[in-house]
Order: C-alpha cells, then sequence, then structure tokens
C-alpha cells in the first residue's frame, strides 16, 4: 500500500538523467480538441456549443534513454522522412529531414518529458491515488507495477492551457509515466503509453546512438525554415515598415511623457542570498507534502499585497530576454526605439500596494490602493464574470484564473517543477506570521522550455529570474512572501501583510457594482484593458503604461510573431 505523500515524493525525485531503457512511446492525439485546448478564453465556448468532430492523430517513436541524460526518439522510419531526436547530455538536436536544429542539453522531446519528467503533474495538478492506493499491474505498462492516478487541474491555474483532468500509472519503482489520458469537459484530448518497455543498464550499450549523424550542422537562424513566424512578400513589407514608423512615435512618446510619480513606501526586503555551499539539504517528503498539498485546499482569506519592483533590473532582465529569444520571436517585447526610450525613463524601485481576498475556488478581488497599477481601481471575479473597473470604463469577460503574480502566492505548488533546485533555509517570519523559507534556482537551460507540453501547445518556458527565495505559511498553505533574482540581483518582492483567515464569503465581496453612466465594455482583450484602438492612439498614452504597457502597445504594432509552427510540429 502507498499513501499520496509517498507517491508526491516517488514523483519529486523521479531522475530520468540516471535511466537506462528502450521501449515504444506511442501516442493518440484529437487535434481539434488541442485546437480548442489552446485557443483564446473567448473561444471556450465552443467546447460545449459547436462539439466540432474529432481528428485523431496517431503516432508511435522509438525510445532509446541512457545515464547522463541521453535520450533519442525516433519517429521517421527513412531519411528521407527523418524525425529524430537526440541528446548526448551536452548538446540536444531536433533533426527533420535536411533541417536540424542544436540546442542546450535538456528533456527536448514533449511527449517524452511528459513521461519521463512527472515533476508538473506535482506542479499543476491536484493528484488522487485512485482505487486502494496498491500496486497494480497494468495492461499496456509491460507488466510493470504501477500505481493509478488522478489529477484535476489546481485552482490557481498558473498554465491555463492544460487540460483540466489526467489520468496516469506510475512506475511504482521509477516513479515515471507509464500511460496517460488528458481530457477537457469530458473530451479526451489525448493519451499516450509507453510499450515494450525493457530496463537495465545493458539497453543502450552505443553512446553514437544519442548524437546527430556525423557533418550535421544547425539551419542557419536567418532560413526560410526558421522565419516561419514573420510575414512575407508586399504586405509583410507594408506592416513592417508600418511599424518601424509608429515605433519611432511610441519611444518619442515614451521619452517626453510624465513620470510616473513614486510612491512613498518601506525599503524592499531583502535577504542575503546562499553561498556556493547552500542547496545540499534535499527537502524532507513531509515538505514536499506540504507544497503540494498548498494548493489543494479551498484558500479563504484576505491580506494586504505589498510589491516592491526594481526597475532597472527588470528592464535589464526584459533586454536579455529579448536578446535570448529565437529569430521568428525577434522583436516580441517591442522595437529598439521603446527599450532606449524606457531605459531613459526607468529608475529606482517602484513600491505599491493592494488588497487581495481570495475564496477559491475561482473567486477572488483586488482593490488597488497606491501606487502605478496601471488606473486600475478594482478588479473582481465571482466564478463566473471577471470585471475590471478603471477610472473611465469597466471591462467584463468571462471568468479566468489569478494572474501570475497572484497566483504564486496563493498556490506555491509550481516550486515543485523539476526546472526548480529547491532547498530549506529555516524558519521565518513575515509580518508576524510564522514560515519556512525556500530558496530555488533555475536549473534549465534558456533555450528551451523546462517542459514543453508541445502537445498542447503550452509552454512552461523560461522563468523570468534565475533564483527565487518563497516562505511558505504552513497553517494556510500559501506564500507570504517571494522575491525573484536576476543573477546577484534582487529584481522584485511581493509579500503579504495583515493576513486574516477568511469566514463566510459572499458572492457580493466578489462583484463590482458600475456606477451610473459608467461605459462598460465587454470583452478581455489587451486593446480593449489598454483603451486603444489606433497607433496614434498607442502612441500618445504609452508613456502612461509602464515597460510592461509599452512592450504589449509595441509588439501588437509590430504584429508578430504569427501563429504558425516550426517545419512537421503540427501537434
Amino acid at each position: 500500500m502507498i499513501e499520496l505523500p509517498d507517491l508526491v515524493a516517488l514523483l519529486y525525485r523521479a531522475d530520468w538523467t540516471r535511466l537506462s531503457l528502450r521501449g515504444e512511446l506511442v501516442r493518440r492525439a484529437d487535434r481539434t480538441a488541442i485546437e480548442l485546448l489552446t485557443a483564446r478564453s473567448s473561444q471556450a465556448g465552443d467546447w460545449t456549443s459547436a462539439e466540432p468532430a474529432p481528428q485523431w492523430r496517431e503516432s508511435s517513436a522509438s525510445v532509446l534513454v541512457a545515464p547522463g541524460a541521453r535520450f533519442r526518439v525516433q519517429r521517421g522510419t527513412s531519411e528521407d522522412q527523418r524525425d529524430l531526436t537526440v541528446c548526448d547530455g551536452e548538446s540536444c538536436w531536433r533533426l527533420l529531414g535536411d533541417w536540424a536544429e542544436r540546442a542546450e542539453p535538456s528533456l527536448a522531446d514533449p511527449d517524452l518529458a511528459k513521461m519521463l519528467d512527472p515533476s508538473w503533474l506535482l506542479a499543476w495538478y491536484q493528484l488522487e491515488l485512485a482505487g486502494t492506493g496498491g500496486a497494480v499491474a497494468a495492461a499496456g505498462t509491460s507488466g510493470r507495477a504501477a500505481y493509478r492516478v488522478t489529477g484535476v487541474a489546481r485552482a490557481a491555474r498558473l498554465l491555463r492551457k492544460l487540460p483540466e483532468r489526467v489520468d496516469v500509472l506510475v512506475d511504482a519503482e521509477l516513479g515515471i509515466v507509464l500511460w496517460l489520458e488528458a481530457a477537457q469537459h469530458g473530451r479526451l484530448v489525448e493519451s499516450a503509453a509507453l510499450r515494450a518497455l525493457s530496463i537495465g543498464p545493458d539497453q543502450a550499450l552505443d553512446l553514437t546512438r544519442f548524437s546527430p549523424p556525423p557533418g550535421t550542422t544547425a539551419a542557419d537562424p536567418g532560413s526560410s525554415l526558421a522565419e516561419f513566424g514573420q510575414l512575407k512578400g508586399p504586405l509583410g513589407k507594408v506592416v513592417g515598415t508600418a511599424a518601424d514608423l509608429t515605433a519611432g512615435a511610441l519611444g518619442f512618446a515614451v521619452r517626453h511623457a510624465p513620470r510616473p510619480a513614486a510612491s512613498a513606501g518601506p525599503p524592499m526586503p531583502r535577504l542575503a542570498q546562499p553561498d556556493g555551499t547552500a542547496g545540499s539539504e534535499a527537502l524532507t517528503g513531509q515538505e514536499i507534502s506540504g507544497l503540494h498539498r498548498a494548493g489543494r485546499r479551498a484558500q479563504d482569506f484576505s491580506a494586504e499585497v505589498r510589491q516592491w519592483t526594481d526597475r532597472e533590473v527588470m528592464l535589464e532582465q526584459a533586454r536579455r530576454l529579448g536578446a535570448s529569444l529565437p529569430q521568428p520571436f525577434t522583436g516580441v517585447l517591442g522595437p529598439d526605439a521603446v527599450w532606449d526610450a524606457l531605459g531613459e525613463q526607468v529608475t529606482g524601485v517602484r513600491y505599491r500596494t493592494a488588497r487581495l481576498r481570495v475564496a477559491m475556488p475561482g473567486r477572488y478581488r483586488m482593490d488597488f490602493l497606491a501606487g502605478d497599477w496601471q488606473s486600475k481601481l478594482t478588479l473582481a471575479c465571482d466564478g463566473e464574470q471577471l470585471r475590471t473597473q478603471y477610472r473611465n470604463r469597466v471591462i467584463t469577460g468571462q471568468a479566468e484564473p489569478l494572474d501570475d503574480d497572484w497566483a504564486r502566492l496563493v498556490d506555491p505548488a509550481w516550486l515543485l517543477s523539476s526546472q526548480w533546485r529547491l532547498w530549506p533555509a529555516g524558519d521565518i517570519e513575515v509580518d508576524g506570521r510564522p514560515g519556512l523559507l525556500l530558496w530555488a534556482d533555475l536549473i534549465r537551460p534558456a533555450s528551451r522550455p523546462a517542459i514543453t507540453l508541445a502537445s498542447w501547445t503550452v509552454f512552461a518556458g523560461r522563468p523570468p529570474f534565475s533564483r527565487v527565495a518563497a516562505v511558505l505559511d504552513p497553517e494556510l498553505g500559501i506564500l507570504l512572501r517571494w522575491a525573484g533574482y536576476a543573477g546577484s540581483r534582487q529584481a522584485t518582492c511581493v509579500e503579504l501583510a495583515g493576513v486574516r483567515a477568511g469566514g463566510d464569503a459572499s458572492q457580493a465581496e466578489f462583484t463590482i457594482e458600475v456606477p451610473p453612466g459608467t461605459k462598460v465594455v465587454h470583452g478581455s482583450s489587451p486593446l480593449a484593458h489598454l483603451d486603444l484602438r489606433r497607433p496614434a492612439e498607442a502612441a500618445k498614452a504609452a508613456g502612461a503604461l509602464g515597460v510592461a504597457g509599452a512592450a504589449i502597445v509595441s509588439g501588437w504594432l509590430q504584429n508578430r510573431p504569427g501563429r504558425r509552427q516550426p517545419p512537421g510540429d503540427d501537434s
């Protein structure tokens, strides 16, 4: 028999880099369901209204894994139809026909990642053991003992476009996923299984199989295959010219806009960062289970949110992120004219406060008290509708999960993702409440997502910070504070003060009364929230939007990147 805390520890400690195995990975996916899953939130009703017919796609691949983070996934059977991903522990290659791409080592095949790196189950799902919780011999898993587990998407939903339910079989010895089914609104999205498994050190002796063929070179970043996201032809030239001209106007507006007054407040809390010898102490099973249980509760609390942002550090991070993006996504964070202008304006630490009320699942309210919140007064979700109140309008749309900044506080299970190396650092108090201090270092390379669930077109991606400090409240299962670091410099800190457990939450707490005569806008597009409709209005208003807002506007003006996928990646 096994209990849930032991299963959670098994999944957290699963380490594919030490495995030696071979087998077959089979997958069956409904392309229509995946498109609905990854569509904009405004199209979510299509699940129940249109009921489009499924488009099933079946695939199989031979899999070879060896210790030292080596793997090989072969989908093509001939050289002309080659579809191969290999990693020798030092670099990873994706080869498709004559096209080749080289990246830093990681578990870069998305379908295999879901099976061999099960930490995504802990980070994004609430798990329950099915049946008695004992090991079962399951068909299709090579006769290996496995635990049957059900996962339901966590209420905070940091990754919003994952299937809402998964059923998996977890290998009782290795902790890897042997079989899974994913569903959304009762509709099967995908099934996958590892079959004909052979496990042992004699399964992968020829290490040359984890390298590309001799003479393989990566495709030129400027080649037509790499430019799949950009507009071509006369239309592309017109759009590009218009974007360049508007970018100049936008940069001028940002340079000459009045600088927002800094809100007076306390200094940003700062912790001495661990030295190079820290991190040797691993999390205990109780601590791992505590993080996973945190978001399982129906959190019901209120608190004051205090947020500090070092704008210079954040701007530098944004520049680095933009420079590290692959060529098709160049400019997605805005043209250089905007960033040069922002660099002249951004100084010091910004401090702002808000009042947060949460009653999970699905109900929350933010009343913005002081600081630059881009003209927002209140944001409230009653589980059915999301309303955002500005000084001159109210934006209404369907209910959505909490924004990431707040979701990280409400459900800290995201720290269990394998992209973080996590260790405890003792007890600490935040505004008089006791908590456990945790440090997390980013351990995944910048060039690859930590786990690319490409079959659901969801990218966990590289977080904006290389190190995070988090303080867990063991009683309420929330973070009392989290701080992000860019190298040796602290970029931001968010903390909760005056935390109080909620009482009987009324629906009225999570609604906004619209004052008579106030303009009501139905929709949740970025332009609706920015109150912008034409480039001229964008340039006029950009100066008041801050770094993030100006980047959004400039990215919209550039009208790129496109939504097309790399060649052959049509999951």
